[in-house]
């Protein structure tokens, strides 16, 4: 029962965009709200969504597990999202459901003259594809080349506490976002990218269908062909 109502849920989210087009504040030029405007990959970017917009996002993994995170954006300024992670939602075995986890981001700086946008956040992070859960606190900053349009460049810095920081308690990240024309975009990102025995790559591949709708291929951990997954998601937005 619980594999019917996942499925279903899939099935209504992406349906729903083909009624819900007039329903959307779009502008003259159609703005797209892409999920890679919040994060990369993993990784979180100093950007958050449009005032009064919201965002569902449901990604398969390997293994047959589904995870799903919505984002609600009620400032500019702030962001706040939930999280939750269902482990066999395709195959035999019984479905099992995790906790819903949240996040929570608030954008310091917009961008300006030489100076990057900043946010700071956090994320009560789920397991997914083996990797360990655990909480992130960060400090992230985005910036827009004009030079070649639509490419956004991120980077930040991300512990699992807040008191008694180590040095091996911080990680750094930097990665890009690029959208190009017809709603096609790729995305990138580096975790620890100098540490040669434990960086990680992920990247991927996403298309618009519509301002509403966006479908993505992700690859992780393309820096060890051993441990390579492949995700596939889809995103809904809209506003309140």
């Amino acid at each position: 029962m619980k594999k019917i109502f996942v499925i279903t849920a899939v099935l209504v989210l992406s349906i729903s965009s083909a009624f819900a087009g007039d329903k959307v504040k779009m502008g003259v030029d159609d703005v797209i709200i892409s999920n890679h405007d919040v994060r990369i990959v993993n990784l979180p970017t100093a950007y958050t969504l449009p005032r009064g917009s919201y965002m569902l996002n449901l990604r398969l993994y390997n293994n047959g597990g589904l995870f799903t995170y919505s984002y609600f954006s009620f400032s500019e300024k702030f962001l706040f999202g939930v999280f939750m992670n269902t482990s066999n939602v395709i195959g035999s075995k019984k479905v099992i459901a995790g906790t819903p986890k949240i996040m929570a981001k608030l954008k310091l700086l917009d961008q300006k003259n030489s100076l990057p946008a900043m946010a700071v956040g956090y994320n009560s992070i789920i397991e997914v594809n083996g990797e360990k859960s655990d909480k992130e606190f960060y400090l992230a900053a985005s910036r827009k080349f004009a030079i070649l349009s639509g490419l956004l460049v991120h980077a930040g810095a991300y512990t699992s506490t807040l008191s008694k920081i180590k040095m091996s308690d911080v990680h750094y990240y930097a990665g890009i976002t690029k959208n190009f024309e017809r709603g096609l975009g790729l995305f990138a990102e580096v975790r620890d990218p100098l540490d040669v025995n434990g960086y990680s790559v992920n990247a991927g591949v996403k298309y618009n269908f519509s301002p509403e709708l966006e479908l993505e291929l992700i690859f992780r951990s393309l820096n060890t062909a051993n441990r390579l997954n492949r995700e596939i998601g889809v995103s809904y937005s809209n506003y309140f």
